[in-house]
């Protein structure tokens, strides 16, 4: 096999490792970039997720939904105008009971079970936050993940953690990503 052949097969194989940079880089996509603000709660603050939305901010000429921009009303609202949405912020899993899992947008959150009931027609979602992807399996249902209620939500794509993440090493891993 040629090497181009051995990246395409793997591209089939790791699709959603290989999708972001295709996509990125065909410069056919809005980015919006969410980081909220932490001060005056109980998380505490990622100065470093806060580096990585700019430097998406910067490289993509994403919008940039910041402090008090970035609301879960904003994050509703804003669905139809980009194609990826890109959330770096805190999040917090309840394995005991998955509607408690959540997103959290500074002082809203948004519910494992709040993601239901819409129509997120996003292409690409990329949840830099810790263990989006980690959640309880149910047997004939799946992991009850926040990646999860994205997908069936209407996203086609999710990239997520399934472990808990340190701010400095989070925003280095999406550095060498993209």
């Amino acid at each position: 096999m040629s090497g181009g052949t051995i990246r395409n097969s793997l591209c089939l194989f790791f699709n959603i490792i290989c999708f972001p940079a295709r996509y990125f880089y065909s410069k056919k996509f809005k980015l919006a970039v969410f980081h909220p603000n932490y001060e005056n709660t109980t998380s505490s603050i990622l100065p470093f997720a806060e580096r990585e939305a700019l430097f998406l901010k910067e490289k993509f000429n994403a919008t940039y939904f910041s402090d008090n921009r970035a609301t879960k009303t904003n994050f509703f609202k804003n669905t139809g105008s980009y194609s990826i949405y890109h959330l770096a912020m805190h999040a917090q899993v309840n394995n005991d009971n998955e509607d408690e899992s959540k997103l959290i947008f500074g002082l809203e959150n948004l519910y494992f079970s709040d993601l239901y009931a819409q129509k997120l027609p996003l292409d690409l979602l990329v949840l830099s936050a810790c263990e989006t992807g980690y959640g309880k399996n149910i047997e004939g249902e799946g992991i009850m993940s926040l990646s999860r209620a994205f997908t069936y939500s209407g996203v086609a794509a999710t990239i997520h953690s399934l472990w808990q993440i340190p701010d400095k090493q989070g925003g280095e891993i999406m550095h060498f990503f993209l």
